[in-house]
This record gives structure tokens, C-alpha cells and sequence, in this order.
């Protein structure tokens, strides 16, 4: 199997990338090493042929936010979910 490399100029780029990744990435599927990487591959491809185009660059500054978001509650993304049940779940207590 080959290497594959995601190459983004800076962390919170890279960071965003791979949140986009995971969140394309289907939940209960369980993919094996080669579609991952596989998966891998097209992102890494994908992004270095449109990481010019405005959409994407409007499409990463919100993703970068999120992250931010995220980092700020000390949550990753796969927990946002719980969370919002959690919350609803408390709020249809009162």
C-alpha cells in the first residue's frame, strides 16, 4: 500500500480538511485500510485541484470556524450530535 499525504499550507487547513473527511465519511460503515486510504487519496487530490476555487475557499473558512467552535467547547464533532440530544433532552425537562 502507498503512502498518501494530505499537503495543506498551514495546521487549521489541514485540520479542516480532515474534519470535512470525517464528516463525509460514513458513520456505521467501518471502512477497510484500502478505502480509507483510498478516501484519503481522493481528498488530498480533490483539494489540491480546488483549494483555489471560491466555493471551496467560503466552504473552508466555515469549516475552520466550526472547528474553532468546537475546540472552544472541548468537543469533537462526532459528540455534537449527543450533545444536541443531551440538551434537548434536558430542555423538554422544564
Amino acid at each position: 500500500m502507498k503512502d498518501c499525504h494530505i499537503v495543506a499550507p498551514t495546521y487549521s487547513e489541514l485540520a479542516s480538511i480532515f474534519l470535512v473527511r470525517d464528516i463525509y465519511k460514513p458513520d456505521k460503515e467501518n471502512l477497510t485500510p484500502e478505502k480509507e486510504q483510498e478516501l484519503n487519496r481522493r481528498f488530498s487530490e480533490g483539494y489540491q485541484k480546488l483549494k483555489e476555487h471560491p466555493e471551496i475557499v467560503g466552504i473552508l473558512g466555515k469549516i475552520k470556524k466550526y472547528y474553532a467552535d468546537l475546540k472552544v467547547l472541548s468537543i469533537k464533532d462526532s459528540e455534537v450530535f449527543i450533545s444536541v440530544l443531551f440538551v434537548l433532552k434536558e430542555f423538554n425537562r422544564c
